[in-house]
């Protein structure tokens, strides 16, 4: 007989030996309301689900399809036309559900793309020593490495990463001169920062944090793209959103063909777990007070005026230095390390140089890192100029 979803969360927390307590600490409610999840009578949120997968050790996505399935057959089971019912949901969904959905309707010939095939299965480190060894042992210049984030950070230990603050390409929206993002589908793009943000999950120390700066596109599917991220990362991959940053950039010449020109970009903060993390109230107040003076004792806003600059090097724009150094400095403390896992030029880096900290920058782009590392080699004083 099919296990309903409260059954489950019942049989596998008992096999677990865990209480009901630690179950609704962790989602946010309180006993009472959690024991009404696994009678059946109350149902939790999907993100709530994610959560109680990594407690109970299951599959987040199989959990979230049997919450997914509980809801239709409650919706159904009572009702004289629950077996007309299941055939038509059925024949809407098609008869292979698990690679495709078909919609219930569709012009003759067109072709659906099938969804990203998320998966929050763990990743494995380095047996031994890695990246972070090197890092440390090359003093305080930041480390550079050509390749692909994903695979790269497969070399990074466990537990070692402070926080994470980089701009992934932007999908879609302007060539970036790299093999790894030019020309691949949307579900393509997720499933590349899906493979990251398994890693970024893994080499963050306890506390730690992520930073993804994001823009969109002017098409439909470009303009979503940044909620389509940040959905797959809390809905499907269990991190939390701590909070949404507006970047009012000012970038003049960047105009749509109809519509309103973007003029900003936003830069999102999240932590693999809904617990406590490192975060630097003060240091970001005095940071922010060097872009934009705010009175004393008022807390630093969420919207950030920070212009765009264009960079020295030909054909490439590089974010400003401050876009950085304030998520560096409110979520890195000074013995932590900085990774920016899609580096570009390196000003992630250059940043926690300055800010007296530890970085690694990762990027696909060859030309880039080699660039990344001109620009942060020590400059020799010369007594001719």
């Amino acid at each position: 007989m099919m296990t309903t979803f409260p059954e489950f969360l019942r049989r596998r927390r008992a096999e677990l030996g865990l209480m009901q307590r630690r179950l609704a600490e962790a989602i946010g409610v309180d006993v009472p309301m959690y024991s009404r999840y696994e009678h059946g009578e109350r149902r939790p949120k999907r993100e709530q689900v994610v959560k109680m997968a990594r407690l109970l050790e299951t599959n987040a996505n199989e959990l979230v399809a049997l919450w997914l399935a509980q809801q239709a057959h409650d919706l159904i089971a009572s009702d004289s036309l629950k077996v007309d019912a299941a055939t038509i949901l059925q024949q809407m969904l098609g008869k292979d559900t698990s690679s495709q959905i078909a919609p219930t309707t569709r012009e003759e010939g067109q072709v659906m793309s099938k969804p990203a095939a998320i998966t929050s299965q763990p990743v494995t480190g380095p047996k031994g020593p890695g990246l972070v060894a090197r890092a440390k042992s090359g003093g305080r210049l930041p480390l550079f490495v050509n390749g692909n984030a994903a695979d790269v950070m497969r070399t990074i230990e466990d537990a070692s990463i402070a926080c994470i603050v980089t701009t992934p390409p932007y999908w879609a929206l302007r060539d970036s001169d790299n093999e790894g993002i030019n020309g691949i589908t949307s579900d393509d793009y997720l499933r590349m920062l899906a493979a990251m943000a398994a890693h970024a999950r893994r080499v963050l120390v306890p506390g730690g944090s992520m930073w993804l700066n994001l823009a969109g596109g002017y098409g439909p599917e470009e303009a979503a793209m940044p909620e389509r991220v940040i959905t797959m990362l809390v809905d499907q991959l269990g991190w939390t959103l701590r909070d949404t940053i507006v970047w009012q950039r000012q970038l003049p010449g960047d105009h749509p063909s109809t519509g309103m020109r973007s003029s900003h970009e936003r830069l999102y903060l999240l932590t693999p777990t809904d617990g406590d993390f490192y975060f630097n109230d003060e240091a970001l107040r005095k940071a922010y007070n060097d872009v934009t003076p705010i009175k004393q004792g008022v807390y630093t806003p969420n919207v950030w005026n920070i212009p765009f600059k264009r960079g020295s090097i030909e054909q490439y724009q590089v974010a400003p230095d401050q876009l950085y150094r304030l998520p560096i400095l409110a979520t890195c403390p000074a013995d932590g390390i900085v990774l920016d896992p899609y580096c570009g030029t390196g000003t992630a880096c250059a940043v926690a140089y300055n800010e007296g900290r530890r970085s690694i920058g990762i990027d696909i782009n060859g030309e880039l890192v080699q660039r990344a590392r001109r620009r942060n080699e020590p400059q020799t004083l010369s007594l001719f100029g």
